[in-house]
């Protein structure tokens, strides 16, 4: 919900508006119950020299609440019960699908070799998949881990000019399933009319954010994994602020370099560029996709040529506001549709 909230080119606007609530505004445990989990956590009396009940946001793994620790004002989150035996559950319906897709993969593999066609490029287990999503999850509701992700994230981030604000770390009053930070005083960027009070220019944010994200995606490699409206805000100066480091996750040296080839193929040539260009730029999409690990060992590399060229044709006409190819129509039936499904989501975070 919070994902499909921001993807107003994929759902229409008034569904978009109603999951906005999913962001910050789930509906909040009681008072009296959060001081029963947080003594539970912190032992009673509780640690801070007040304590606000009602809470700045709620979302749905825990809620925030102001708080005053030593003197400095904290910002509390606070874990909703029994997750774990939520997503005890959860994992077990959803690898059991998983199961299912890898069936009919399979299938579909075999049906390929007995039509004399080569292995397709999207070479998936959705167990993985599964596994991989497990990991960041029961890693996001450990807040000792997303404690450690902040300062892992803030220290990437070291000499690299950025203005993203980090909050810091409250140990003394941090344990599993209560996380305490710095309070830092900040809007969501998404709220238009305080951006604007704030004599903020929103075209202008909008940069840094996608300078923040290029900036983990191509140099760093240490990529904040949840960046809904809802995590993202900024400060009355206009520092970025980013918030929930519960799923973190650090790219592979090769995955970093052959992003960058990526994006120098997509990104670096002519606004009308020749067949010349768009076959050497497209080699230079293709060798990322390889060295990035996004294409299966013993796939199709014609196909894969063919997608990359379609890419580069397709940022071309894009930033010179021409009408875009459909891939479909341009890659053909030679290249299947998976193969351009799975690469061009890596075209899609660089936009």
């Amino acid at each position: 919900g919070q994902v499909f909230s921001s993807r107003k080119d994929l759902l229409h606007p008034a569904y978009c508006d109603a999951l906005e609530s999913l962001q910050t505004s789930v509906p909040s445990v009681s008072g009296p119950r959060v001081r029963e989990l947080l003594e539970a956590e912190l032992g009673s009396p509780l640690p801070f020299d007040s304590f606000d009940d009602t809470p700045l946001a709620g979302a749905s793994l825990g809620q925030v609440h102001r708080a005053v620790y030593e003197g400095k004002p904290v910002a509390v989150k606070v874990q909703r019960a029994q997750l774990v035996e939520l997503f005890d559950t959860d994992f077990r319906n959803i690898r059991l699908g998983c199961r299912v897709m890898n069936s009919l993969e399979r299938l579909r593999e075999r049906l390929r070799r007995l039509q004399g066609k080569s292995k397709s490029a999207a070479d998936r287990d959705w167990l993985q998949y599964a596994d991989d999503a497990a990991r960041l999850l029961y890693q996001e509701i450990d807040y000792v881990n997303e404690g450690k992700n902040a300062e892992t994230f803030s220290e990437s981030l070291v000499g690299t000019g950025s203005n993203v604000v980090v909050p810091s770390v409250v140990w003394n009053a941090t344990t599993e399933r209560v996380l305490t930070m710095e309070y830092v005083e900040s809007i969501k960027m998404t709220d238009a009319e305080k951006v604007a009070a704030l004599g903020l220019d929103a075209k202008a944010l909008s940069q840094q954010v996608i300078d923040t994200f290029l900036l983990q995606l191509l140099t760093t490699g240490v990529l904040h994994c949840d960046p809904h409206p809802g995590n993202m805000c900024v400060t009355p100066k206009g520092e970025i602020v980013l918030y929930d480091y519960g799923m973190m996750d650090s790219l592979p040296k090769k995955t970093v370099q052959g992003m960058r080839k990526i994006a120098f193929g997509l990104l670096n040539g002519s606004p009308i560029p020749s067949k010349a260009e768009i076959t050497a730029r497209g080699d230079s999409v293709m060798e990322g996709m390889e060295l990035a690990g996004f294409v299966a060992p013993g796939a199709n590399a014609t196909a894969v040529r063919l997608v990359g060229e379609f890419m580069v044709r397709f940022f071309s006409d894009q930033a010179a506001g021409r009408a875009t190819e459909d891939v479909s129509e341009q890659v053909g039936g030679s290249c299947l549709l998976p193969a351009a499904c799975c690469l061009l989501p890596a075209a899609c975070c660089l936009l």
